[in-house]
């Protein structure tokens, strides 16, 4: 369950500093979810060096994520415990499959990236 939180963490983060640093397409409050994983997508390629079937690859990845996530916080009909629940197995998933198509070098640099934005949230 941690593991997922901090999962999300890391991506809404490098969403977010991708967005500090004004990029092009800076999607508003409403972007689309298209959007939304074209700026997280680029935000990890730069960061993990993705070639462009990597890239192509995560933001589907992303895309499918974002949407999932969308709808499970649209269910209003499930408990908090069924929501994270669902949302650790979802996460869990997620991870998965973006670590599954990265390089070992690359992989590396995720958890790099992971570790120091978990260090940073315990301080």
């Amino acid at each position: 369950m941690k593991k997922a939180y901090l999962t999300a963490a890391l991506l809404l983060g490098l969403y977010s500093s991708s967005l500090a640093k004004g990029s092009h397409q800076e999607p508003d409050e409403k972007a689309t979810i298209q959007q939304r994983a074209v700026v997280l997508t680029r935000a990890m390629a730069t960061k993990m060096r993705l070639d462009e079937g990597q890239y192509l690859k995560l933001k589907q990845l992303n895309i499918r994520w974002l949407t999932e996530m969308e709808a499970l916080k649209q269910d209003g009909s499930t408990t908090i415990s069924a929501l994270d629940e669902n949302a650790s197995a979802m996460q869990a998933q997620y991870e998965s499959e973006m670590l599954a198509l990265l390089y070992p070098a690359q992989q590396q640099i995720y958890r790099h990236l992971e570790n120091t934005r978990m260090a940073f949230r315990a301080e």
